[in-house]
């Protein structure tokens, strides 16, 4: 899960550079290609950029509950918070991770 957030990562950004680097510049020295360059942006943003974005987050969540679970020796309730509540009904993290790796 670590790998696949760290590719889609390294692939976004590198995929926000050439569009920096490669469209913006190729449109302002060439004008004719400035329709064609618009609509490649364009579909790279709905159907490469927008989706890779929404996996990251899911992989990144998948991180995160992951390492929920280690800290607390597979204890779902724990990683989940139930149970880590303080006296006025909010999650107290500090305090649950410091009862859970004690």
């Amino acid at each position: 899960m670590i790998t696949l957030a760290g590719l889609g990562a390294v692939f976004w950004v590198g995929a926000q550079f050439w569009v920096i680097y490669v469209l913006r510049p190729s449109a302002e020295d060439h004008p004719e290609l400035s329709a064609s360059n618009q609509q490649v942006q364009q579909r790279f943003e709905r159907r490469f950029s927008l989706p890779l974005l929404l996996v990251l987050l899911l992989a990144n969540i998948g991180v995160l509950l992951g390492q929920a679970l280690d800290i607390t020796g597979g204890n779902v309730a724990a990683a989940s918070g139930a149970g880590a509540r303080s006296r006025a009904g909010q999650r107290n993290w500090p305090d649950a991770i410091d009862r859970n790796v004690a």
